[in-house]
């Protein structure tokens, strides 16, 4: 079971080969957040680009999608883009 519950608009620290959902309360049924590489740079999850996280569920909570973080990364800083944040500035996960 997934230990971490991340927000999609939100940059995070994770381990190697860490498995967490990804959580978007941001958006309303059935819009989705999606979660994309950035064009040369290396994408730190096991799950292929882009990702679809589900839109706010009906009853009020989160969209989740599971997700794991790829097992031979280097520490380091790994970006990539979401498409429903209110910045446009990139999120990112940060190894260890």
């Amino acid at each position: 079971m997934p230990e971490q519950h991340i927000q999609v608009c939100n940059s995070f620290h994770a381990n190697k080969s860490e498995q967490f959902d990804w959580h978007n309360g941001v958006t309303t049924a059935p819009t989705n957040c999606n979660i994309s590489q950035i064009a040369g740079t290396t994408w730190p999850f096991v799950q292929a680009s882009p990702l679809a996280v589900p839109g706010k569920a009906p009853g009020g909570g989160p969209g989740v999608l599971a997700c794991q973080i790829q097992p031979g990364l280097a520490d380091g800083t790994y970006q990539y883009n979401v498409d429903c944040c209110t910045s446009a500035v990139g999120k990112s996960v940060t190894l260890p």
